[in-house]
């Protein structure tokens, strides 16, 4: 299932779950989406509500007003972002959402995983390059595949506008591989490797946070660290 939601921004934060809604619903499964049959109803609603806003009565100052609509900014995963954005997955050469270095590519147990090596010169992507690469000879050039549907959205930054993906690149990504070093057995042997006491005090730390109820899951102690992600 691929579900596009926007949420309204310009409100108090408290209140924004109360304005969040489905815009699109795509289920199969057998393949994804085409994004730019998926995409644009999307896209032109936006673009209508840029051009031509909405009428609203202002309470205030008991007055009918017109405002406009713009989607500055989109929050996706590593894998469906690479979709919208039509380049190369996050684990291919230029694969990077934010900047043009073509990463390394290193053989471990698994499998291959790529890595920015870092500190070296980058090169962010920029609105104008990432637009104007459709025109070129060699589309795929820094990964770039052809324009996506997104770049028509207005007061879009096909550069920046889109976030980090703090579910999967953070905790999934690096958080998790951080605390399968600290806390897995089978690196007891590594001066890493954090012992039995300092666990009992992280578990007992965990245990006295008192998450708002906008937080739906509450922290869980180090023997359910596989679930953390639920």
């Amino acid at each position: 299932v691929w579900l596009e939601q926007v949420q309204i921004l310009n409100i108090p934060p408290e209140n924004r779950r109360d304005f969040q809604f489905v815009c699109g619903v795509y289920y199969s499964r057998r393949q994804k989406p085409c994004m730019t049959t998926f995409l644009k109803p999307f896209v032109d609603m936006t673009k209508d509500l840029f051009t031509n806003g909405f009428n609203w009565f202002d309470k205030i100052n008991n007055s009918m007003r017109n405002g406009i609509v713009i989607a500055p900014i989109t929050s996706l995963d590593a894998p469906a972002r690479s979709d919208v954005q039509n380049i190369t997955r996050y684990n291919g050469e230029c694969g990077c959402t934010f900047c043009e270095h073509p990463g390394e590519i290193f053989k471990l147990e698994e499998g291959l995983t790529e890595y920015i090596p870092l500190p070296i010169i980058i090169f962010c992507r920029e609105h104008v390059n990432e637009c104007s690469r459709k025109l070129c000879k060699h589309p795929r050039k820094r990964s770039k595949r052809a324009v996506y549907y997104y770049s028509l959205i207005p007061a879009f930054n096909v550069a920046t506008s889109f976030v980090s993906d703090y579910m999967h690149a953070i905790l999934l990504g690096i958080f998790r591989m951080l605390t399968s070093l600290w806390f897995n057995s089978k690196n007891h042997s590594y001066p890493f490797y954090i012992q039995k006491p300092v666990k009992d005090q992280i578990n007992s730390e965990l245990q006295k946070i008192f998450p708002p109820v906008t937080v739906t899951c509450t922290p869980r102690t180090l023997k359910y660290i596989h679930y953390w992600k639920k």
